[in-house]
């Protein structure tokens, strides 16, 4: 038997490859209508600064939903500022019991890539390398203009553009 050379290869080869081919394609559009990404040439960056990419492919229902995930594992060790405060169920349990005695309407949303929409707060570039299914020339390094899967800290950056957004 022949065995795939990663798990993220056996898992690829599990999905239908047209469906596997149409939600690589709708992330790409995602990337491109939001400009997440500015093309330059990788002769201009120091190759210790650029971040690999990798796919993360899951079967949701009918469709497969990829996601380009930065890789920033090497950017050292975890630190307290970059994460968002996230509700857990209980909290989520109580403003809707809230809710119910009082006959409020509760609504509940979720924001298909969500960390694409805030901007970065980096001094300097978050050079990513593009996949390379995506077609770009080898000497081509995308900078990051906006968050990406992967970035740590992109929770914090969305929860500072989810809260302005529902200020204004």
């Amino acid at each position: 038997e022949e065995r795939p050379e990663n798990v993220a290869q056996e898992m690829i080869n599990n999905l239908p490859a047209d469906l596997l081919r149409a939600g690589r394609a709708r992330e790409y559009k995602h990337i491109e209508e939001l400009k997440v990404i500015e093309r330059v040439w990788r002769k201009d960056y120091n190759p210790k600064d650029v971040i690999s990419t990798m796919w993360l492919d899951n079967m949701k229902g009918k469709e497969v939903r990829s996601r380009l995930v930065v890789r920033d594992f090497k950017k050292g060790k975890p630190r307290e500022d970059i994460y968002a405060a996230t509700p857990d169920a209980a909290c989520l349990r109580v403003l809707f019991c809230i809710a119910s005695y009082y006959a409020l309407d509760a609504i509940t949303a979720d924001v298909t890539c969500a960390f694409t929409h805030a901007d970065t707060d980096e001094e300097k570039d978050i050079v990513v390398e593009p996949p390379p299914d995506y077609g770009e020339p080898p000497e081509i390094l995308w900078p990051l203009r906006k968050g990406m899967n992967g970035i740590r800290k992109d929770p914090k950056l969305w929860q500072y553009y989810f809260e302005k957004v529902m200020a204004e």
